[in-house]
């Protein structure tokens, strides 16, 4: 269907349902990319759902959390770092003069050439590694801009000049490689909702030292000690609000930590993520004796399950513990546990 309005693609989702006889009272929670006509908060796919199922959970995609997270943070740096290399990555693409030219002062170093990365904006894995090949040829790209005088493109002669840029770029590398693990991890192919809870906690918490402790890298710091003071200072406070920044927005779509115009935090109308993926996180534990009916239990609660018949339940439960304890010596994860049994019941039908 051409048309991407709210109400087609709900009407669209109702269809294929129907289609094939899902019954929607099982529908516990949706999940798609977070643009406004699928997850906005007034007249999308997600609050049309949410008409007829209340508690529906809404499942957002923590990758473009994390990018718009340090989108978001970047604006309050010094340096607009992405614009810069855009233009670096501009003046080399389609000149094979300036190439040949660019080798000789690799030459003069005694490095071997290698090319500029070019960074895509609107695709978060490509930003770290377009800083970090930067980094590693730094010295003879900026010999080679700075030589060029009036022929150096005015933003980058700007950006070279001062020792500024430098620390902001090995700033921006340090803390792009601690979120960058976290989505690498969160794009992983077997990841489940139950182990979102341990990486996002662990990523704000890695955010969090840092704030704490203005630890922004070794080798920013190092840079940090060789500027001005007042150059310095106002760096480190322009770091220090890129990573709170950082922490704030996850918290928006996570906690449902939003704020009014007025700064003031606006109260969640329903369960957040947090509570959710932290309910079902135990189900992520290396053995089966670490999940209790108390777990379960939880789950079934936040989730408002229609009809669930909880007697079934529970013996469902007891039975799947014997049947992992009987495997629990081999020291697998419970993912690879389930896998065991599913095969286990499907053989013996």
């Amino acid at each position: 269907d051409s048309s991407e309005t709210a109400i087609d693609v709900y009407r669209n989702a109702r269809l294929i349902l129907d289609k094939y006889e899902l019954n929607f009272d099982g529908l516990t929670t949706i999940g798609s990319d977070n643009t406004n006509v699928n997850m906005g908060d007034h007249h999308s796919v997600f609050s049309l759902i949410c008409n007829e199922k209340p508690n529906l959970i809404k499942g957002s995609c923590y990758n473009h959390i994390l990018h718009n997270g340090v989108k978001h943070g970047h604006k309050l740096l010094t340096i607009d770092v992405e614009k810069n290399l855009l233009s670096i990555y501009s003046h080399f693409s389609r000149s094979a003069k300036r190439i040949a030219e660019l080798k000789s002062y690799y030459e003069f170093y005694e490095e071997d050439y290698v090319v500029i990365l070019k960074h895509i904006k609107i695709r978060w894995l490509t930003l770290h590694k377009s800083i970090e090949r930067l980094l590693q040829v730094f010295a003879p790209v900026k010999d080679y801009f700075l030589s060029l005088d009036d022929g150096c493109p005015g933003e980058l002669k700007e950006f070279f000049s001062c020792e500024e840029g430098h620390c902001v770029l090995s700033f921006f590398e340090n803390i792009l490689s601690i979120i960058q693990k976290s989505n690498l991890k969160l794009q992983r192919r077997y990841l489940a909702g139950v182990s979102l809870h341990r990486v996002i906690t662990e990523l704000k918490l890695k955010l969090q030292q840092r704030l704490d402790s203005s630890f922004f890298g070794a080798s920013c710091r190092l840079k940090l000690s060789r500027l001005e003071p007042n150059i310095a200072n106002k760096l480190n406070h322009s770091f220090a609000r890129f990573i709170q920044r950082v922490i704030e927005y996850i918290d928006e779509y996570y906690l449902l930590k939003k704020k009014d115009k007025y700064g003031n935090i606006i109260e969640p109308k329903c369960i957040t993520p947090s509570e959710i993926y932290e309910a079902i996180s135990p189900f992520g534990l290396s053995t089966i004796n670490e999940v209790t009916w108390d777990h379960v239990t939880k789950c079934t609660e936040l989730f408002k399950i229609k009809n669930l018949n909880e007697d079934d339940l529970f013996n469902e439960f007891c039975e799947i513990q014997i049947v992992f304890k009987s495997i629990q010596d081999k020291n697998i994860s419970i993912y690879d546990q389930i896998q065991s049994y599913i095969k286990t019941t499907s053989n013996s039908n």
